[in-house]
């Protein structure tokens, strides 16, 4: 019994790493590091308007493990800022490498205010990315030619993210779900695991 359980096991996290080869597919998932002060939206949706009084462009590079050949890196350049009394949005431009895939894409925000009373608000928010997502042909070192990551396609994914913020005139509770859904535009699918 113990054996068929292993056997069973193994099959499983072969079949799993034979499936994730299968497509080049990275998520939008930005390193969140100076965004509790810039690019906050990136974090939740709404805070493109919660207690956000002016535009701003920014640009934010990150690059890991800087001594390592091919190490994570991001570059992002975006700009926010209101749209109205009671409305924000921003628009950016990113590109990221893990190694030998790149995401390279933008992405849109959109938060709204609803005043429910003097010192409360209720602001719901979205985030809309767009990129293309593939191996770097040009990043891959081999001493023979493969012809699988020759012909790998390079993906194009769309990735919805909401959010929800309830504020008062002391603090804010927020909410978010982070790629609700995820798109493959290339095969018309949604990307199921997205562990990203």
């Amino acid at each position: 019994m113990i054996r068929k359980f292993y056997l069973i096991l193994i099959l499983n996290i072969v079949a799993v790493a034979v499936y994730s080869q299968n497509n080049a597919i990275a998520s939008f998932d930005l390193p969140l590091n100076n965004s509790f002060k810039f690019n906050k939206y990136l974090i939740n949706p709404t805070f493109s308007f919660v207690r956000e009084d002016y535009s701003a462009i920014n640009f934010y590079n990150r690059r890991q493990w800087s001594q390592f050949e091919n190490a994570p890196q991001v570059y992002f350049i975006n700009y926010s800022g209101k749209v109205g009394e009671n409305s924000s949005s921003s628009i950016g431009l990113y590109q990221q490498n893990y190694g030998v895939l790149t995401n390279f894409g933008a992405q849109v925000n959109y938060a709204h205010n609803i005043v429910l009373s003097d010192d409360s608000n209720f602001t719901f928010g979205f985030n809309l990315s767009y990129y293309n997502s593939g191996f770097n042909v040009g990043k891959i070192v081999s001493n023979s030619p493969e012809p699988l990551l020759q012909s790998a396609d390079v993906n194009s994914l769309i990735a919805f993210k909401p959010g929800l913020n309830f504020g008062t005139g002391f603090f804010d509770v927020g909410v978010t779900v982070n790629n609700l859904f995820l798109y493959n535009l290339k095969t018309s699918q949604m990307v199921a695991n997205d562990l990203g």
